[in-house]
């Protein structure tokens, strides 16, 4: 079992390192902030414009909630730290698919370019998935 866990931790530090080389990072959202600006937009929209107003005013309130999102966080981070050991394992084996086995004691820069992209699109599909949250680079 021992040997277990080290390989999902070395698969996940080769991930972490890997989306740090790249600045993958997804918005932290403000809740509350998030839900007030959606909340004034739709009943000012729907004042001035009525249930149309309300259509609009809720995607104008989404749009400028998103837009003022001002802190990020990598990709890196969410996989060190922000994991449950369940998620931490499912997306190990995630992993382990894309990644043939010879090359899993490999460093991170010396794989493959095509091994790094399917590595890399396999986190941003995990975290998509999970944390219904959008990369940027």
């Amino acid at each position: 079992m021992i040997h277990r866990r080290v390989i999902v931790a070395d698969i996940l530090v080769l991930a972490a390192e890997l989306c740090e080389g790249e600045n993958i990072r997804v918005p932290v959202r403000e809740k509350f902030k998030d839900r007030l600006i959606g909340v004034v937009a739709v009943i000012c929209g729907g004042l001035l414009g009525g249930p149309i107003g309300m259509v609009i005013g809720g995607a104008v309130g989404g749009a400028i909630a998103l837009a003022t999102t001002r802190e990020f966080k990598s990709f890196a981070s969410i996989i060190m730290s922000d994991l449950s050991a369940a998620q931490r394992e499912e997306l190990a084996v995630s992993l382990t698919e894309v990644i043939p086995s010879q090359l899993l004691q490999t460093a991170s820069r010396t794989l493959p370019v095509e091994v790094k992209r399917s590595i890399i699109a396999v986190v941003e599909q995990f975290i998509s998935r999970h944390f219904h949250m959008h990369y940027r680079v």
